[in-house]
């Protein structure tokens, strides 16, 4: 059995094709970034189209007065790799691709007779558009987060869920939101992202850290990733003893709460960063809370966990899969500061490093074991 994937950003994909390849079940990888940015395993079957990606770079990167619009670039982007991927598809038994990259690869692929795997990292497109649109209104910002996707780009993406044989989520919330979109629930496969098990591992030595009761957040400072949550968590408790690490892009409205913020746990802000950086964040610090109000996976709970770092998640988390309650972390109601309050100070008082690997070789394992079990569904109709 082949399972080829294919993503203009392979981030998970590369990973997954690693473990497939060590398996001898992978096809081949179709990305839209150069070799040398994804790893140095020249043993992978690996196909790369990476001049749009240089361009969008290029033209991101342009004044603000001469830029065209950033979404306008990633769907000529997408559409451009999509279209390289169809002409250049080779046999095999599955292709995986990702929303808004897959139309014309996955029209190929039927008429090749390769079954067809949409990877879901967040929900449809158009609910998180609706939702998150409502929350900004809530809290009285003039735009949604997300833009708006225009009638083409909203029909694309319905057309590749109808052209999918099986939809890969990366939560059961995912899978949640997509049976209200009318996906069935026996087209889709829980599978939940795994960690470089080669950059997030443990310290060596357990032992409570010398720099104090350290809170870490990771991920982009923005409105859906409830930094609000957690600052009136900090406000409420009120430790001067404690701090809070924060490691990502900090957004305008980011900004102008952490200028609201009065308490007197200290904050610092260290913008974006490095797996490796945040690997040794994780590794001496006291525990990590993603808060989110909208979150399909969550790719640093897998990789915290990794480390041996106990997490906070709401209950709007997709990686709270991942989660055993008071044991290698905690869920709360999303947007409750208090319930999450209470858990920080349940983890201060049972500091512990439970240690709860994630390693890529399980989601591989689990994906062919549901691929052989398709395909030998198929094969009996067929």
């Amino acid at each position: 059995m082949q399972i080829s994937l294919s993503a203009v950003q392979p981030v998970h994909f590369w990973p997954m094709a690693q473990e497939l390849f060590r398996k001898q079940s992978l096809g081949c990888l179709y990305s839209g970034q150069p070799r040398w940015v994804l790893g140095d395993n020249p043993a992978v079957s690996l196909k790369c189209r990476s001049n749009e990606s240089y361009a969008a770079y290029f033209l991101n990167r342009l004044p603000l007065k001469v830029r065209p619009d950033s979404d306008r670039i990633k769907r000529w982007q997408n559409e451009r790799f999509d279209l390289w991927v169809s002409q250049d598809l080779l046999p095999a038994d599955f292709l995986h691709g990702v929303p808004g990259q897959s139309l014309h690869s996955f029209r190929r692929a039927k008429q090749m007779g390769i079954r067809t795997v949409l990877n879901h990292t967040q929900p449809p497109l158009w609910q998180r558009n609706a939702w998150m649109t409502e929350e900004w209104s809530r809290v009285g910002l003039a735009k949604p987060v997300f833009s708006e996707a225009d009638k083409a780009e909203e029909d694309r993406q319905r057309e590749e869920f109808a052209l999918a044989d099986i939809h890969w989520a990366a939560s059961s919330l995912i899978k949640e939101k997509l049976i209200a979109s009318g996906i069935t629930d026996r087209r889709i496969w829980v599978i939940p992202y795994g960690a470089d098990q080669e950059i997030f591992f443990p310290p060596k030595i357990v032992a409570p850290t010398s720099n104090g009761f350290r809170i870490v957040f990771a991920g982009n400072l923005e409105l859906r990733n409830g930094v609000r949550t957690l600052l009136e968590a900090l406000c409420y408790l009120n430790r001067p003893d404690w701090s809070l690490d924060c490691y990502g892009p900090i957004s305008e409205e980011t900004r102008k709460d952490s200028k609201k913020y009065k308490g007197e746990t200290e904050v610092v802000f260290f913008g974006p960063s490095s797996a490796q950086k945040l690997a040794r964040a994780f590794r001496y610090a006291s525990l990590l809370v993603l808060p989110s109000l909208e979150e399909g996976f969550g790719d640093v709970i897998p990789q915290a966990l990794s480390c041996g770092l106990p997490c906070l998640v709401s209950d709007a988390v997709g990686a709270k899969d991942l989660i055993r309650h008071r044991d290698n972390g905690s869920i709360f109601p999303v947007k409750n500061y208090e319930a999450l309050a209470d858990e920080i100070s349940w983890w201060h008082q049972n500091q512990s490093r439970p240690l709860s690997p994630q390693p890529w070789s399980g989601p591989a394992e689990r994906l062919m074991a549901l691929s052989l079990e398709e395909w030998g569904q198929r094969e009996s109709v067929d």
